[in-house]
């Protein structure tokens, strides 16, 4: 009786490859080598030499490789197909598959019990419970506990990580959140309201080279941030990067956490707030909108409304502010701006300043009495929060033309570029998901027109791109103006 003899790896490698139906993806920067024929993806395997490689996005044909075998060919994903090769030295053992249609390709090796899946995930925002009944069944195909799960999982955000109690400071229990597109990790924190938890969101560090896609906690209590701009572009100067980030044990002035309250909200700081600023009500905005939900990528802020802040109540230790809002709408987001706040001592501002809060539940429970509240503007204000305030009716008609027709450099464009995503699709001089923006000045467009063009995208316009730009209306006119000029300034 022949047997099938191999002998059991303590190491296996792998090589994960969307072929992208062998086309050139639009979100693949212009530097990368493009592998679009049978000849190119052999060379390519030949020289990585990994014991399994799985294909995603094949368009039917599967690229002969000498030093594999192909175990199955998967029928059609919601793109293209999947493939499954194993070296030959592993196809001695003995080997089952298992198809799951439409998004995975089960190979086991009953030798030393591992199932490994090559996946490919339906795309989309609106396709998460999709995914998650995807895995579901993929998981459930397989015949033992040991699976390596290998591929595309079409997802753009990191996954959440929560802060262990005791680290990072004043911030152990919250969430934190990684953004590809804008290179940055939020922190989130939720409270339960009327049985459905909602809460703030705040931005918590910036700047990574590349876009945030995976999150790790190390043995010393940083974090090893894992960074690429495939699949989406990013802010950063990067296609890659990994960082890391570690508690420098300096607790910064930030908001801590928001609740919502009958009357408003209450938020906490990680330092007292200095009273003067605190009790004046131009310190402060607060505003709501919600976006469309629909199939179509991107959205803009819809009916926006301005948040009549009534009156403040700073808490003794002044670690505590309570805010009566006026018009809460339960089921939009709630921008909190704290633009005003210092610090009790040295004066300092917020290192963030705006929470977003989605306020699904408004609690019930006991309102404050205007008797309890401080309604004071403007007389109290500190000069530098002044300063940081001047209107532009303050300045005479003739410093507002100059400056209107002045262009802006790309030092005071870049935060606008960064705060409004322009960055993960569009580069100064590279192809990304969208054009370059010298790509863009070369059109000749008028600011109006341009302006226009941000807020009503066009994609006939651009041809040459697959990915339709949102419309942008969440940038302030000013702002626009002053990302148009300098981008009709690149036109040389």
């Amino acid at each position: 009786m022949k047997q099938n003899l191999v002998t059991v790896p303590t190491e296996i490698t792998f090589l994960s490859w969307n072929l992208a139906m062998l086309e050139r993806s639009a979100q693949a920067p212009v530097s990368w080598e493009q592998y679009n024929t049978e000849e190119a993806i052999r060379q390519q395997v030949l020289s990585i030499a990994p014991d399994i490689v799985l294909f995603q996005e094949l368009p039917g044909i599967v690229p002969f490789i000498e030093t594999h075998d192909m175990v199955k060919a998967n029928p059609q994903s919601h793109s293209g197909h999947l493939a499954t090769l194993v070296s030959h030295e592993l196809m001695k053992g003995l080997i089952e598959h298992l198809a799951i249609p439409g998004c995975g390709l089960l190979t086991t090796f009953k030798n030393f019990g591992l199932t490994v899946a090559n996946i490919h995930l339906s795309p989309g925002k609106g396709e998460t419970k999709t995914r998650r009944d995807q895995l579901s069944a993929i998981i459930g195909g397989c015949p033992n506990e040991h699976i390596a799960i290998i591929g595309d999982t079409n997802t753009r955000n990191s996954e959440i990580k929560q802060i262990p109690e005791g680290h990072w400071g004043p911030f152990g229990g919250q969430l934190l959140v990684g953004d590809q597109g804008q290179s940055k990790i939020m922190r989130v924190e939720l409270e339960k309201v009327n049985g459905t938890y909602q809460g703030a969101a705040f931005d918590f560090r910036s700047g990574f080279q590349s876009g945030v896609l995976r999150m790790a906690w190390a043995e010393d209590g940083s974090m090893f941030i894992g960074e690429t701009n495939r699949g989406w572009g990013s802010a950063g100067d990067a296609d890659e990067g990994l960082q890391r980030l570690a508690w420098n044990n300096h607790v910064p002035f930030e908001m801590k956490h928001v609740l919502a309250m009958p009357d408003g909200f209450e938020v906490t700081f990680t330092k007292p707030i200095d009273p003067e600023t605190a009790n004046d009500l131009s310190s402060y905005e607060i505003s709501s909108f919600i976006y469309k939900y629909y199939p179509v990528y991107g959205s803009p802020m819809v009916d926006p409304a301005r948040g009549n802040i009534k009156g403040v109540k700073v808490s003794e230790d002044g670690l505590k502010l309570r805010f009566v809002v006026e018009n809460l709408r339960k089921n939009y987001i709630h921008h909190l701006a704290l633009f005003g706040i210092r610090s009790a001592e040295e004066s300092h501002p917020l290192l963030h300043s705006s929470a977003y809060y989605t306020l699904k539940q408004i609690p019930d429970g006991e309102k404050l009495s205007m008797d309890d509240l401080t309604t004071s503007t403007d007389e109290s204000m500190p000069e530098s929060v002044a300063e940081q305030l001047v209107s532009e009716s303050e300045e005479t008609p003739s410093s507002t033309e100059e400056d209107s027709s002045q262009v802006p450099s790309y030092e005071t464009i870049q935060p606008l570029l960064v705060q409004y995503t322009c960055t993960a699709c569009h580069d100064t001089n590279e192809r990304k998901i969208g054009p370059p923006f010298t790509e863009i000045a070369e059109r000749g467009y008028t600011e109006n027109e341009m302006i226009e063009l941000m807020y009503n995208p066009d994609l006939s316009n651009w041809p040459d791109y697959a990915t339709a730009m949102p419309p942008m209306t969440i940038v302030p006119r000013e702002e626009a103006l002053k990302i148009v000029k300098w981008i009709n300034s690149l036109n040389n």
